[in-house]
């Protein structure tokens, strides 16, 4: 059993970067297909099979020296903190999750998994500008209603919201050009329709449509950093 700690900013997050992290393992490790739940198991914090970064900047954790970082020390020394303590726990493998809000955050992130010595494996989950991005992309009409509410925003917006998520505006969920606002929209606040956006398209089309808002990325990720966990039946 291969044991994942998620780290992000909430719920919503994990359940968005565990259900593309699945299906993405399963895709490149066939033999995982049907027993993925016996073979993988996100790691339980505080009874969430996730850790916030919020509650991580609250815990102790003690810091192996480093030189200094000349960028975003704050976003560096997060993920540094997020990935010792990882480490700390006896985790197979980490997957350090974080809105990129349009952003240059990326290399802060990068830059900190280089930085940490040891064997965990270590994903970057790094939505642009959010992870509400992510589902818009993988948004299809599923009956004439889905199709009204598509045809809607992209009238309202100019063109289609799939097309222009990466451009959309991260946070106020009120905002006109607001990831938030659109994928409402799309999917009527519907919780179940909203996660259908990650499941229901064939993987390469969803990867296919996802390089701007950073999920293609994350499949990368998921293949080259997280899938080597799984080689060979345990």
């Amino acid at each position: 059993m291969r044991k994942v700690l998620v780290v992000c900013e909430a719920a919503a997050d994990a359940l968005s970067v565990q259900a593309l992290a699945d299906r993405a393992l399963v895709a490149e490790v066939r033999w995982l297909d049907g027993i993925l739940d016996s073979q993988r198991t996100w790691v339980v914090d505080d009874g969430t099979a996730f850790i916030k970064w919020t509650t991580l900047k609250k815990r102790q954790v003690r810091m192996p020296a480093h030189g200094r970082y000349e960028g975003e020390k704050g976003e560096y020394a997060q993920a540094r903190k997020a990935l010792v303590y990882a480490a700390l726990t006896g985790v197979d493998g980490v997957v350090l999750a974080r809105d990129l809000d349009r952003k240059p955050r990326r290399r802060a992130f990068e830059d900190a998994r280089a930085s940490t010595a040891g064997r965990i494996a270590i994903a970057l989950a790094l939505p642009d500008p959010e992870r509400e991005a992510w589902h818009m992309v993988g948004f299809e009409p599923a009956d004439a209603e889905d199709q009204a509410r598509l045809t809607a925003e992209t009238k309202r917006l100019g063109k289609d919201p799939r097309r222009i998520a990466h451009t959309l505006a991260p946070g106020r969920d009120d905002a006109e050009r607001g990831t938030k606002r659109v994928l409402d929209a799309l999917t009527e606040g519907d919780r179940h329709r909203e996660a259908r956006c990650l499941t229901d398209l064939p993987l390469d089309e969803l990867a296919r449509r996802g390089e701007a808002v950073g999920l293609t990325a994350f499949l990368a990720e998921v293949r080259e950093r997280l899938a080597p966990l799984f080689t060979a039946p345990a």
